[in-house]
C-alpha cells in the first residue's frame, strides 16, 4: 500500500492520475473485488465513511493488487 498525504490544492489527485497512467491494470471497481495484479486508486480518502474505509484496511493485506491511496493529513483518528 502507497499512501499520498497533503493538504488540499498539493496535488494529491495529479499524482493519482500519473499512477494510473503508467499502470498497466487500473481497477475502477470496488477496492473489495479488484482482481489479482490491478492497481487500486482510492482518492480522498479522508471523506470516505468508516465502512469504506475498513474494506480499505482489508484491502491493504493482499499482496496482489497495489493499492495507492490519497487523503488529507489528520491531527487524530476518532475511532482510536
Amino acid at each position: 500500500m502507497h499512501v499520498v498525504v497533503g493538504v488540499n490544492g498539493s496535488g494529491r489527485s495529479a499524482v493519482l492520475g500519473a499512477v494510473a497512467a503508467a499502470a498497466t491494470t487500473v481497477h475502477a471497481g470496488s477496492v473489495t473485488d479488484a482482481p489479482s495484479g490491478a492497481t487500486v486508486l482510492v482518492d480522498d480518502a479522508h471523506l470516505l465513511p468508516d465502512h469504506r474505509v475498513d474494506e480499505i484496511a482489508a484491502a491493504a493485506t493482499r499482496s496482489d493488487i497495489t493499492l495507492v491511496l490519497a487523503t488529507a493529513p489528520r491531527r487524530y483518528d476518532a475511532r482510536t
